[in-house]
């Protein structure tokens, strides 16, 4: 599965780059045992640190996805690259076995 996403990007302010760190920083830290957040930061060093960081904002303009996972493959071909992403115990190998078995019926759509 692959999706090619062209897009316009707009550079932004030092407001809208702080804002953007910390929104991923909450993101990233999200779930820990200790959480680390920017306002736990010394001012300086998060001046500091911003000062090497480029915030952009990007705009899709187009979208393009394709999906190759084994739909030209017979029956019995599927069903073992489905048991075999299945059994590996790895959440990811499962979702995939799931988009797999989804794109191998009709319609064919996401």
């Amino acid at each position: 599965a692959a999706v090619h996403v062209g897009a316009t990007a707009a550079l932004v302010d030092e407001d809208e780059t702080r804002r953007i760190v910390t929104l991923l920083t909450d993101a990233f830290e999200r779930g820990r045992p200790d959480p680390w957040s920017i306002e736990e930061a010394d001012e300086d060093y998060i001046f500091t640190q911003l000062q090497g960081i480029v915030g952009v904002h990007f705009t899709a303009t187009a979208v393009d996805a394709k999906f190759k996972l084994s739909q030209n493959r017979t029956a019995e071909d599927r069903s073992g690259a489905l048991n075999g992403l299945r059994a590996t115990g790895h959440e990811s190998d499962r979702q995939l076995a799931e988009l797999m078995d989804h794109m191998s019926k009709p319609p064919l759509t996401v």
